[in-house]
């Protein structure tokens, strides 16, 4: 059978919702459309649809590595995602995709849709009239979208990879081009967050309080609720850092489970800093007095770097912050995933996350860059 027929019959046979099919007709091609990003792609969406959440988490995952700005191929990660029961990073998704314009309706259907159906991991699959609205259309090819690929794979020989990277870095250029938001489509994105913000509350006769458990803060029903507020309010303010903490306070509190879910939904609105703008300071010597409540933050420092260490392609040093202006605040041992070109006692500035960890706590680096140290 010609490539492009298999693909359209494993198309025909995904619409028909014969999704074993479509594994049996096209995982035995492999070795034929491995660089091609689609083969992954109705390869996962078959098993995500059948409820294989493994096998459907390695074909997307390859589907994604291959073409990584493709909105359908995004869209069906969240739903993974959200059959694994991992909510927060599906609502990440759909955000990050609302921000960058694409498929906006959709994934703000699917936001409204996860938060007024709450779900829990695979039961997802139990309610699909409420879900299958939000799985991406997949539709016969044209030539030009799909056959044309496929003709490369076969014709180019030892240059298949290197031609299909062309072919896909041409089109997903216009694809960026065409995604270029202007400032009243960021306006939008951001009164839009803020009402997703908004719809997460407290009901009227929701369960507050809980009052069995071991808990590190025992709050009253109103501090509960004022906390949950200023969750909301610290967000919208883009006060993620302070948000943080609001939650983590909640989630180590005796606040019902379905509190402590809400706040974890927030906490998927929070975002990574960057190193230019990020002026938020917390002390040191107060996040050691109670870090569970600063776990996740992040924090800015200066300081000098002691006793460097590399185990396990992982860096760890001592930060004594503050050291380098002769002021200092305390130690913290700090951990990098990525090369870093400092030696003993230079003086550095670093963005990064406080994580504390079985009562171990840790600053993971995210960036850092080497300072003067200053005079006396």
């Amino acid at each position: 059978m010609k490539p492009n027929k298999i693909i359209n019959k494993s198309i025909h046979y995904y619409n028909s919702h014969k999704y074993s099919e479509v594994i049996k007709l096209l995982e035995k091609e492999i070795f034929l459309y491995k660089n091609y990003y689609f083969y992954h792609y109705i390869l996962g969406m078959s098993y995500l649809k059948m409820g294989n959440l493994a096998n459907a988490q390695a074909y997307l995952k390859k589907a994604y590595t291959l073409n990584p700005t493709e909105p359908d191929i995004k869209q069906s990660i969240a739903i993974l995602l959200v059959a694994q029961g991992k909510e927060d990073k599906a609502i990440r998704i759909w955000l990050k995709m609302i921000e960058e314009n694409q498929e906006t309706k959709r994934s703000e259907l699917s936001l409204e849709t996860i938060r007024k159906n709450p779900i829990q991991g695979t039961l997802f699959f139990n309610k699909k009239k409420t879900y299958d609205k939000l799985f991406p259309e997949i539709k016969i090819k044209t030539g030009k979208t799909l056959f044309k690929s496929i003709k490369i794979l076969l014709t180019a020989g030892s240059l298949i990879s290197l031609i299909l990277a062309i072919f896909l870095f041409i089109n997903f250029k216009e694809e960026s081009i065409l995604q270029f938001r202007s400032k009243s489509k960021n306006k939008k994105t951001i009164n839009n967050i803020t009402a997703y913000i908004d719809d997460i509350k407290i009901n009227d006769k929701e369960k507050i309080e809980n009052n069995e458990g071991q808990f590190v803060f025992i709050l009253t029903e109103t501090e509960i609720k004022n906390s949950f507020q200023k969750i909301k309010n610290h967000l919208k303010e883009n006060k993620d850092n302070f948000a943080r903490i609001e939650i983590n306070k909640i989630l180590n509190s005796n606040a019902s489970e379905s509190i402590k879910l809400k706040a974890k939904n927030l906490a998927s609105f929070i975002s990574r800093p960057d190193f230019i703008t990020f002026d938020d300071y917390l002390d040191l010597k107060k996040i050691k007095k109670t870090p569970l409540i600063y776990s996740n933050a992040y924090v800015k420092w200066e300081g000098i770097v002691n006793n460097i260490e590399k185990k396990d392609n992982i860096i760890y040093f001592d930060f004594y912050v503050g050291y380098n202006k002769n002021a200092l605040e305390g130690i913290i041992t700090t951990k990098t995933t990525f090369d870093i070109d400092i030696d003993f006692k230079d003086s550095v500035e670093i963005l990064g996350q406080i994580d504390y960890t079985k009562n171990e706590l840790t600053l993971n680096a995210i960036t850092i860059r080497t300072i003067e140290k200053a005079k006396n």
